[in-house]
């Protein structure tokens, strides 16, 4: 055999080695491609698997989340709920001692009426019309003879009794002249009043409480005018402009007994006033 020739086999041998080996590489490598790719697959499915189990889990964290915040705000509400008690049953302590009050000044009435001589006792329709003493009697009389011939008929209003007593009520502000019951609608009249304005201003609060605070639309009507009289300086007292149930007391002291003159609108409104009275 020629040297030719055997250069030539030999090359065909290798050529066949490299060609089979080639083959082999690309199959052994594609073997690995594909379980590479089944691999990331599989990872991939876990990790969708996590993921779905991350966001049910951020889920129930949301409920959970929802849940407590329910139960902060049920709380919350609880404690109003019992603020809301606890401020009912110091406004009813309040109410009881401001009767508990109230009575022993009845019993100390009932007990000044025992004492022979001590009071004297006049009769205005249901109300008793009581006096210290002569001297009080002597002075406040006839402020109270005006109230008792005056046409509006506040027998309506359930005064127990009008007591003008010999006494004096002094506080921080000054001197007290009256005073009236928001239970038992009685009314005290102090030694240092010198006018009838005052009996009238503590019925004018017995009105409001009765005619007004009870009746919302009539108290916003008021407060509206109180209101507008206020803005305009149009008060007929100083004292008036303290709040709308002393602005009502007093209007309603100066439209009876005429010491100062008012707006149109102010005697119109007293004038319906006292016809619902009447």
């Amino acid at each position: 055999m020629s040297t030719k020739s055997v250069v030539t086999s030999v090359s065909f041998v290798v050529l066949i080695l490299l060609t089979g080996y080639l083959s082999y590489e690309f199959v052994h490598r594609g073997d690995i491609i594909d379980a590479r790719n089944i691999l990331i697959n599989e990872t991939l499915a876990k990790l969708g698997a996590e993921t779905s189990r991350a966001d049910a889990l951020n889920g129930t964290v949301v409920q959970r989340d929802s849940a407590i915040q329910k139960l902060e705000g049920n709380v919350a509400e609880q404690e109003q709920v019992i603020s809301h008690q606890e401020s009912l049953i110091n406004e009813i302590k309040d109410i009881a001692e401001q009767q508990e009050q109230e009575i022993q000044h009845l019993r100390d009435v009932q007990a000044s009426l025992q004492e022979e001589g001590k009071i004297i006792v006049d009769q205005w329709g249901p109300t008793l019309v009581l006096y210290d003493n002569v001297d009080i009697y002597e002075k406040q009389a006839p402020f109270m003879e005006l109230v008792k011939n005056d046409a509006t008929n506040y027998a309506k209003l359930g005064m127990p009794f009008i007591y003008f007593k010999d006494e004096s009520r002094v506080i921080e502000d000054g001197l007290i002249l009256g005073s009236y019951s928001t239970l038992y609608n009685y009314i005290y009249i102090y030694r240092d009043n010198t006018e009838p304005r005052t009996v009238y201003h503590e019925i004018g609060h017995i009105i409001y409480q009765k005619l007004f605070l009870e009746v919302p639309k009539n108290k916003d009507i008021w407060k509206g005018l109180y209101q507008q009289l206020k803005d305009n300086d149009l008060l007929s007292t100083e004292y008036a402009k303290t709040n709308d149930h002393e602005g009502f007391a007093e209007e309603y002291s100066v439209y009876k007994t005429k010491v100062k003159d008012q707006p149109e609108e102010v005697k119109k409104f007293f004038k319906q006033v006292d016809d619902i009275i009447n």
